[in-house]
Parts: C-alpha cells; sequence; structure tokens
C-alpha cells in the first residue's frame, strides 16, 4: 500500500491530513500510539491523522454514505462491483455529475484542474479551467 501512496504524493504531492478509520492498515492497537506502520510513516511525513472513534462508523459519514451510494447504484444498473464497473461509476462521478456542495461543479474541475497539476484541496489554488462534460 505504501508504494501507492508514494506514487500519489509524487504525482500530487503531500496532503495536509489523512481521515481513515481505525482498520488494520491505518492503525494497530500494539504499536506506539496506535499507529500502523502506514500511518507512521504519514506522521513522520508530516500528515496529520485524522480518524474517528473505534465502532463508530458516524464519525466518518460522508465517506460511510459513498460506500452505500456505490453499491446501490452498481445494483440498480446489474452491475457487481467489479473493477471496471467501479472505474465506470468513477469517471462519471468526478468527470460529468455536479456536485451540490461544490457549487454545482464536477470533483474533476477541481482536483485536476489546478495550475500545479494537483487536487486542488491539497495545492488550495483551484481553477475554473477544463470544464468538463454535465459541469457547468
Amino acid at each position: 500500500m505504501r508504494e501507492a501512496f508514494e506514487r500519489v504524493f509524487e504525482r500530487y504531492g503531500l496532503p495536509e491530513a489523512i481521515r481513515s478509520d481505525n482498520g488494520a492498515p491505518f492503525a494497530s492497537v500494539q504499536a506506539l500510539h496506535g499507529l500502523s506502520r502506514l500511518a507512521a510513516w504519514w506522521v513522520a511525513l508530516g500528515i496529520d491523522l485524522e480518524r474517528g472513534r473505534p465502532s463508530k462508523p458516524q464519525d466518518n459519514g460522508g465517506h460511510e454514505r459513498l460506500h452505500r451510494d456505490i453499491a446501490t447504484e452498481l445494483e440498480s444498473l446489474g452491475q457487481g462491483a467489479t473493477p471496471e464497473a467501479l472505474e465506470l461509476w468513477r469517471e462519471e462521478f468526478n468527470r460529468e455529475r455536479p456536485h451540490e456542495a461544490l457549487g454545482m461543479r464536477c470533483p474533476a474541475e477541481l482536483y485536476f484542474a489546478t495550475r500545479l497539476g494537483g487536487p486542488a484541496w491539497w495545492t488550495k489554488t483551484a481553477s475554473s479551467a477544463g470544464r468538463t462534460k454535465g459541469c457547468s
């Protein structure tokens, strides 16, 4: 998993924080301060950790809701959660669906259309260039 994060960080830069649950990749009850090796590496990089309380999925409600919505939508289309179906869903979600929380813009407009080439929520320099299909 670390290699995947290295590629993401190399491409987009380091985030200020990472929100996770208390699952095995992110936390360890046997380690110092409950940090997994991955989480300890993030801390060493200067990334703040944001975690929900154990056994409290409501602490990360938006993320949990997204998982439910994806599953419901794929089921309604008669598709299982195959890698191909998830990739098609992700492309539509990011490039074709305007989001009210983003001022009716698509996530791709903020995440991929920044001058620095990284997500706006990391670089804090969102650009309105690069409008995508279905978005304002």
